[in-house]
């Protein structure tokens, strides 16, 4: 084997052993009693996670889940019914032994309402309809009150606002908007969670300010001292999350390629810092997660197939990486979402798609390992002819799945295929030294240099 392949090797090994730190828990099917297609996040109690899906479920109009963190014990906690709100989105809340949340569509009104459910499944209740054009997003709460954002209208049916703040206390009374946003320098289409800092919440909005290209803003909780922190040039920020100091996030838009970035600024608006230029086809997308002094992100496109990547960085910007190719393994899931949370070393998270029933699915990443457990590159295992123009073929005792091509730039030239008949049809690869990657039914690894002559 010459040097350039033996690196490929080594590289891809290493890649694998990243593959194999992401274990998919749970396959979203779609049916009555499951769900399919989740948006947003996952929280827990230490014991379950709690998340939701926006479609499927008895009415196939979204549910909320638990499911232990070993991928087993899931149940279906709640169906909704559209008179109680449908598509449901972002991350539940905890307080108590009850779940709170939003949907954007369904109620009294039909766009969107504000529920809370027991973790048991038991004593759902609808706190709050809106009304008018208005689209609620994610809760937060400070233990006394939740506070959310709409990314539209002002709370009432007069569609005067370009998105508002609003609190409520948990039983749903004392329901009041807070502040309407009104477009031109003071931002509209509020984006992410807010965050809440004493009796200051600080939040994002993807439009607005001198540049137009989206604020950071804070205000006091009663509504009062509303006032802009920063004005991006940056465009379409998604959200923010905070060590105490700085505040970092990602936009959709901006950057030396125009499709994303990664930023952070102090709580004053002063330091602000370009932390990454994501590349034309990436699109960052979801919350960030903070673990030390490492950011985890993801990706909604990018990768080999444009399935997406789950990334980290680190807060000064140095030592980005791509940790896991959605597109490489898709029955693991594709374009994750949401936010990640952290349990005994472990990233849990969602992709909205991929999976085997390509409804999505929830997955685990190990965040360090101390061996590399899907990868047993001893497997018996023979290809020939090795030269070959037209076909190979694979003879082992041990049952391959699927299989890779890979050129000596690393480049996939075949990806992710199934292999029938134990027969891999080569006629259409020039001429050329190649890696075979082919994986075993359990998703073992086993790799072998192929020569191909025309």
């Amino acid at each position: 084997m010459n040097k350039i392949l033996s690196i490929l090797v080594t590289v891809l090994l290493i890649q694998t052993s990243i593959y194999a730190q992401l274990s998919k828990i749970y396959d979203f099917t779609g049916s009555a009693t499951v769900g399919k297609e989740p948006l947003g996040g996952l929280i827990t109690d230490g014991t379950y996670l709690y998340g939701m899906t926006q479609w499927g479920g008895a009415n196939n109009k979204g549910t909320i889940f638990k499911i232990k963190t070993d991928g087993t014990d899931y149940s279906l906690l709640y169906s909704f019914d559209n008179a109680n709100g449908e598509r449901p989105d972002g991350d539940l809340v905890l307080i108590n032994n009850f779940l709170y949340g939003t949907t954007v569509e369904g109620g009294t009104n039909n766009v969107g309402v504000i529920f809370k459910i027991k973790t048991d499944g038991s004593a759902f209740a609808k706190l709050y309809d809106f009304s008018g054009d208005a689209i609620p997003g994610q809760l937060i709460t400070d233990g006394t009150m939740l506070y959310g954002i709409s990314h539209s209208g002002d709370g009432t049916a007069l569609h005067q606002g370009l998105g508002f703040i609003f609190k409520l206390n948990f039983d749903g009374s004392n329901f009041s908007v807070i502040h309407v946003f009104n477009g031109n320098g003071g931002g509209s289409i509020i984006r992410g969670k807010l965050i809440k800092t004493g009796s200051v919440i600080y939040g994002i909005a993807e439009n607005g300010g001198l540049n137009g290209n989206g604020i950071l803003y804070k205000i006091d909780d009663s509504g009062a001292n509303f006032s802009i922190v920063y004005q991006f040039n940056e465009q379409h920020i998604n959200s923010i999350i905070t060590d105490g100091i700085y505040f970092y996030g990602t936009t959709d838009f901006g950057g030396s390629s125009g499709a994303g970035s990664l930023f952070k600024v102090k709580f004053d608006g002063t330091d602000y810092q370009l932390l990454k230029d994501f590349s034309s086809v990436d699109e960052p997308y979801g919350n960030l997660f903070l673990n030390g002094s490492i950011l985890y992100g993801a990706t909604n496109g990018g990768g080999t197939t444009g399935d997406g990547n789950i990334y980290k960085i680190n807060t000064d910007g140095t030592g980005f990486q791509t940790l896991y190719n959605c597109g490489i393994l898709n029955y693991k899931g594709t374009k994750p979402n949401g936010s990640f949370i952290l349990l005994n070393n472990y990233l849990y998270g969602m992709m909205q798609s991929g999976g085997n029933s390509y409804l999505g699915t929830i997955f685990k990443y190990q965040l360090t390992t101390t061996g590399i457990n899907d990868i047993n590159s001893n497997l018996n295992v023979s290809v020939y002819p090795n030269p070959a123009n037209n076909l190979l073929h694979i003879q082992s005792e041990i049952s391959y799945s699927k299989y890779f091509i890979i050129n000596t730039l690393g480049q996939y030239i075949v990806s992710d295929t199934t292999l029938n008949n134990k027969q891999i049809d080569i006629s259409d690869i020039p001429t050329g030294t190649y890696l075979l990657v082919l994986i075993t039914n359990d998703k073992k690894i086993n790799t072998c240099e192929i020569i191909i002559k025309k």
